[in-house]
């Protein structure tokens, strides 16, 4: 009977969300670098061995992402410059990331009810729109999927409590992950945050095992910021002095969280002004306060510290204390930031349902509740979908 509930969970995740997704599937190629990762990719077109030198030895578009152009290179083989092969790869991806998120959470808490809720709205959510339906942006799903199959290797390492195959397979996985996206260096500070969920004790142990991964995230990261400079994507102008240093961050995470439960006026390329004294003040102030709230719900429960650490710590490489990239804000830097206020939404759903002994209309009324937050997501995402369509109707849209 469990197996049939976790089949049936999965699957309604799975169809959700592939109908959500649909319409990227009608789309074509854009201007937006989809010219310089795929139709004028000339290191993709031929399965070579110079080729395959080429994409591990090179910076391409700013950025060091060898698996990323492999899995061009695969495809292009087949599919030659059919963009529907290239959408259906990044929908298919999307999908077994929401697989992880589900099979991730249910591992952390063992309530089937919250890794549902989480997964489905990571699944659903229009900010995952920029990853899923562009195809230039690969490398976010796939260094995800190594990044959360990582993490769920690690889980399975902590059960067994001894140096093994889970540990090496982690660290595998946190390669692949690299070598598709430089954000996946925070990964070393999320298994200690697993740890610290888990109540693990914090031993010697715990730190020397973390000593691979640290060096991984620290070659990796200056690697990052060659490929950024030698692509002319290290600004000067935006990050100055103590005041930028506080802003600009407290900015971002005031403006992530504002689109995650307001997902409205969605852009693929926001123009931020100069944040001045004012409200770069107010930003910090109010992030401040979060924190503080964050800080005193220490003392009753780990769950929002835990969550509220997963959003921050896999934002850090975006939050503009290295000044990189063409925009201070994007909607694919929550791809998988997001999981971490997802599941405190799911957690304050369940708590508030079972604090009281609900009558039959109550639980009604929940259910309706979820099924609409389902429908307005599923809704808003399939629109937002359409806005990838072509050139015209994608900057258009940013106009």
């Amino acid at each position: 009977m469990k197996n049939f509930k976790t089949i049936f969970l999965v699957g309604l995740i799975l169809i959700i969300t592939f109908a959500a997704f649909y319409p990227c599937l009608k789309n074509g190629f854009t201007n937006w670098d989809d010219d310089l990762y795929v139709t004028n990719n000339v290191f993709i077109k031929s399965f070579s061995a110079g080729n395959i030198k080429h994409i591990f030895s090179s910076f391409f578009v700013g950025n060091y992402q060898p698996v990323t152009l492999l899995s061009y290179l695969a495809e292009y083989q087949f599919i030659k410059l059919n963009p529907f092969g290239y959408h259906l790869t990044n929908l298919i991806l999307h999908l077994l990331n929401c697989l992880l998120v589900f099979w991730l959470i249910y591992l952390l808490t063992r309530r089937m009810s919250v890794s549902w809720i989480t997964a489905i709205l990571f699944g659903l959510h229009p900010l995952h729109v920029e990853s899923v339906a562009w195809i230039s942006e690969r490398k976010d799903v796939l260094y995800a999927l190594f990044f959360l199959a990582a993490m769920v290797s690690y889980c399975y390492y902590l059960r067994a409590k001894k140096i093994g195959r889970y540990y090496f397979l982690t660290l595998f996985l946190f390669i692949l992950s690299l070598l598709s996206k430089a954000m996946a260096i925070t990964l070393p500070l999320v298994l200690l945050l697993i740890d610290y969920f888990n109540n693990r004790k914090a031993d010697k142990r715990m730190f020397l095992e973390k000593i691979p991964f640290l060096i991984l995230s620290f070659v990796f990261g200056i690697i990052t910021v060659f490929a950024q400079s030698s692509g002319g994507f290290v600004r000067g102008d935006i990050s100055s002095g103590l005041f930028s240093a506080i802003s600009i961050p407290s900015y971002a995470v005031i403006f992530y969280l504002n689109k995650i439960f307001l997902p409205i006026k969605l852009s693929c390329f926001y123009s931020t002004n100069e944040i001045g004294s004012f409200i770069g003040i107010f930003y910090f102030c109010l992030l401040f306060i979060l924190i503080l709230g964050v800080i005193f719900s220490g003392k009753y429960t780990k769950k929002i510290i835990f969550g509220s650490l997963f959003f921050l710590i896999i934002l850090l490489p975006v939050l503009q204390f290295v000044p990189l990239g063409e925009t201070i804000v994007a909607d694919r830097y929550t791809y998988l930031a997001s999981i971490g206020i997802f599941y405190l939404f799911a957690e304050g759903c369940i708590w508030f349902y079972k604090k009281k002994k609900h009558a039959l209309a109550q639980t009604y009324f929940f259910l309706v509740l979820i099924v609409a937050i389902v429908a307005i997501l599923g809704a808003l995402t399939s629109n937002r979908c359409k806005i990838w369509k072509d050139n015209v109707i994608l900057w258009s849209d940013v106009i």
